[in-house]
């Protein structure tokens, strides 16, 4: 049977997921038009707008199909999201203009989520979960 926290990170996943993948394409509509603020915002960056909205649009899609399949109880989508969180929280603290500005309120709000989101995946009943399924699926 599969724990509760499980279902929680995975439908979480999937929401923030759709999310991501909704506002990184909205943000590819923004980018091109006269919206001051927005572009002010993906320009804060140290990486172009373009490679942003397109990282955001691949971990978007990684993090609707991990939670999907996170679900059926796939070991290889529990590994993959482990590895694209471990792989964001190293791009925030080297790219987000939030790190190194006032902007503390945010940066600990990402960062928290990155290490619950973790902590739960990392967690005892999780490792046991994934440890004994995915039979070569």
């Amino acid at each position: 049977m599969r724990p509760k926290r499980i279902t929680f990170v995975a439908w979480l996943g999937i929401v923030v997921g759709l999310f991501t993948l909704v506002s990184s394409l909205a943000g590819m509509y923004w980018l091109y038009s006269d919206d001051a603020f927005y572009r002010s915002m993906l320009e804060s960056w140290k990486l172009p707008a373009w490679i942003q909205l397109m990282l955001d649009v691949i971990a978007g899609s990684i993090f609707l199909v991990t939670g999907i399949f996170m679900l059926k109880g796939r070991r290889w989508a529990w590994m993959l999201v482990i590895a694209l969180l471990l792989f964001q929280i190293v791009l925030y603290v080297l790219t987000s203009p939030y790190i190194r500005s006032s902007a503390w309120l945010m940066t600990s709000a990402h960062l928290l989520f990155y290490g619950v989101y973790l902590y739960l995946l990392l967690s005892e009943p999780a490792c046991r979960y994934f440890g004994q399924t995915d039979s070569g699926q």
